[in-house]
């Protein structure tokens, strides 16, 4: 099973990282084997039922299903505690995703049994990690003397970390 969540506070960039990821499944929106929420949506302990059913038949097409919940931060607490048993059982070929604008929206035992995307991450490091592209390039093949003698010389180390991390990511 995959169990993914995808944080952006834009729902169609969401959106468009979903779609990626049911791509990579050969499913879509309209797929029969996708149960599509919209940001629309209230989602309570009924809604957290139909998930549970859908997933409880057999693939109409092909061997994958997907949940996708667009706007998980509408799950209210008692449908949120319903989605962890359903996260903790489902079967191989069952992914949920879940889109928000941040982990804060979700329990702490959703975020935790989800590989987390966070888009906003990715977006906010990628002028700095292109700033220091070079330089980056440069310490991979330096010596160890060599890379403290950098970084002792940096002004801006909070951003070089930020870089680094993305680099490596």
């Amino acid at each position: 099973m995959i169990s993914c969540l995808v944080i952006h506070t834009d729902i169609a960039v969401r959106q468009s990282e979903i779609e990626k990821i049911l791509k990579d499944l050969k499913l879509s929106q309209n797929h029969p084997n996708t149960l599509w929420f919209t940001e629309e949506e209230k989602l309570g302990i009924g809604e957290s039922r139909k998930i549970q059913e859908f997933l409880s038949l057999k693939p109409y097409q092909g061997k994958n299903q997907a949940v996708v919940l667009l706007a998980s931060e509408n799950l209210t607490l008692e449908a949120q505690n319903a989605l962890l048993k359903t996260l903790e059982e489902a079967g191989d070929y069952v992914s949920l995703i879940l889109g928000a604008g941040s982990e804060d929206q979700l329990l702490p035992t959703i975020v935790s049994r989800c590989k987390t995307i966070n888009l906003q991450f990715y977006a906010s490091t990628s002028e700095v990690e292109h700033k220091y592209q070079g330089d980056i390039e440069k310490l991979l093949g330096a010596d160890m003397e060599e890379r403290f003698k950098f970084i002792e010389k940096l002004e801006d180390k909070e951003n070089f970390l930020y870089a680094l991390t993305g680099f490596f990511r």
